[in-house]
């Protein structure tokens, strides 16, 4: 925690849906193309992804929540993939994008702690 969090507008009303506000303990970064988006506070409101990582330049870590466009975008400036891989098929409207084609040559796995169900796995950029 303590680290942005980098969401779009859909992910972060699923979020003001789930728990009543913004994630706390951590700034909300929201992308939006809206000019009409409402303010709320502890977040932040950015029209593109270039003018969010602009203004998250000094931050150490960032973290990106989803949806799969933003995912999308920001899968190749990754560093680092910290995934739940849940077990089973399940109907969803917002999936992450595809990635396996990077284990191996862009990604190599560091970590997995598996649990009933899921797994935590971690992969890591090579260098």
């Amino acid at each position: 925690t303590g680290h942005p969090l980098v969401m779009g507008r859909r992910t972060f009303e699923s979020l003001l849906a789930q728990f009543g506000g913004p994630l706390p303990q951590r700034r909300n970064v929201v992308l939006s193309r809206s000019a009409t988006f409402p303010a709320y506070p502890d977040v932040a409101v950015f029209r593109s992804a270039e003018e969010a990582l602009a203004a998250l330049h000094d931050e150490p870590m960032i973290y990106i929540g989803g949806g799969e466009g933003v995912y999308r975008h920001f899968l190749p400036r990754a560093d680092r993939l910290e995934l739940t891989l849940v077990e089973g098929n399940f109907e969803g409207d917002t999936y992450f994008p595809p990635y396996e084609h990077l284990i191996g040559s862009t990604f190599v796995q560091t970590a997995e702690e598996p649990h009933d169900g899921f797994r935590f796995v971690t992969y890591d950029r090579r260098a």
